[in-house]
């Protein structure tokens, strides 16, 4: 039924290949946590809008941009870098 390396070490290098955003979730607290375990080039912006509303995006938008724990490099490449390298690897442009 489970694959022969079916063990918790497994898994968690299996959830390394997940790409997350960090819609609604990107307060200090969260992305620590987040890009100590994620691969760094697999966490993206997300806001959910428009079915968060615009004010709520905003704020973690805000929220985002005010942690410090996080380097230049870390926001920048989340904010937009990891997705503009994820769609240029997709469609051969950009």
């Amino acid at each position: 039924m489970y694959p022969d390396d079916f063990n918790e070490e497994s898994v968690m290098e299996r959830l390394k290949d997940f790409y997350y955003d960090i819609a609604l979730s990107s307060t200090e607290v969260p992305m620590v946590a987040l890009t100590s375990f994620a691969r760094q080039n697999h966490v993206v912006f997300g806001s959910d809008f428009p079915y968060a509303p615009e004010s709520i995006a905003l704020s973690f938008a805000q929220r985002f941009d005010a942690i410090t724990k996080l380097t230049d490099g870390q926001h920048s490449a989340i904010n937009n870098g990891n997705a503009k390298a994820l769609v240029k690897d997709t469609s051969g442009k950009l």
